[in-house]
């Protein structure tokens, strides 16, 4: 899942990145409006084609007027772009991209929702997962 939200507390709508070759239509059923559901072959982790993707058509299409700051890990989707970057600046967004693996400590987002309550979203998320995925 792409989750993002601002520094107020607003949540952009969540974006599920999964493995299936076709998109059945029960992927998207229970959503928040506006949320999507991102196709990759590989694997259910985000590559380069989807990280811009989700910049462009889902960020951007959210983000409030005037320069803001973005913070990510550093996985390779996000930093090996140059495409990723050149956008970013051409709408005033700042990435700041955080070393990898250390997300647990200095991501700020990992921090509060991720991991709030000795991980209790994480698990909620991945029991909610596996019933809908069951069905």
């Amino acid at each position: 899942m792409i989750a993002c939200c601002t520094a107020a507390g607003q949540f952009l709508p969540p974006v599920l990145t999964l493995t299936d070759v076709k998109k059945k239509q029960k992927f998207g059923d229970g959503l928040p409006p506006r949320s999507d559901v991102y196709k990759n072959q590989k694997s259910s982790c985000i590559s380069k084609h989807l990280c811009i993707k989700w910049f462009a058509e889902h960020f951007l299409t959210h983000k409030a007027s005037g320069r803001i700051i973005l913070p990510l890990d550093g996985h390779r989707a996000y930093c090996s772009s140059p495409l990723l970057l050149q956008t970013a600046v051409e709408n005033t967004v700042t990435i700041i991209l955080l070393p990898s693996h250390y997300t647990h400590t200095l991501q700020p987002f990992s921090k509060c929702f991720w991991r709030a309550g000795g991980g209790a979203v994480k698990s909620y998320f991945q029991n909610e997962a596996a019933a809908w995925n069951s069905t």
